[in-house]
């Protein structure tokens, strides 16, 4: 079976190289935290906090703890668990200062359990639509204006997407 690599494509590279940013387009919602990793998932700003706090990762015991294994929400705010290899002092201390502000302003939604939502999206639903509609903005403009695409109904789609192939040279062949 060939796979993409060997006919040079890379899976997701016309995507990122229509200017759409695909692969940091999800993030996670917190419901009760059961179901996210508190340090490796992305659910409190644009990238995971082993990232943004990387003194913090090395010294946390449990480096795959969930959100809800780290944090507890109730009505007066948040409440931490923390387990450190050793006492926090120094840089690490800025870091864990800059971790408690953050989740001082984070908003957690009123939702059961985490899931996935999809930040290039209003409503946070990814769908191959929206998708396409993106790609089509980002690759179909022409001196400024937006270039129209029409669907032609005479011609079966199963030939259009060969002709489309063809002239991406994308026709899987043997060697």
């Amino acid at each position: 079976m060939a796979t993409a690599a060997q006919y040079g494509v890379e899976p997701g590279f016309d995507i990122e190289r229509s200017g759409i940013d695909f692969g940091n387009s999800f993030y996670k919602v917190i419901g009760d935290g059961s179901n996210s990793r508190f340090w490796t998932d992305c659910w409190l700003g644009d990238s995971p906090l082993k990232d943004r706090l990387p003194r913090l990762f090395r010294l946390d015991q449990d480096q795959s703890a969930s959100v809800s294994d780290r944090i507890r929400w109730s009505d007066s705010g948040w409440e931490a668990t923390w387990l450190w290899q050793r006492e926090i002092s120094g840089r690490t201390q800025g870091e864990l200062d800059s971790l408690k502000a953050l989740l001082d302003n984070f908003q957690k939604k009123d939702v059961n359990l985490d899931s996935w939502a999809w930040r290039l999206a209003s409503n946070g639903v990814f769908t191959t639509k929206n998708l396409t509609n993106l790609i089509d903005e980002n690759l179909l403009h022409f001196n400024g204006s937006r270039v129209a695409t029409l669907k032609n109904n005479l011609v079966p789609s199963k030939v259009e997407i060969f002709i489309w192939r063809v002239l991406k040279r994308r026709i899987p062949v043997l060697n």
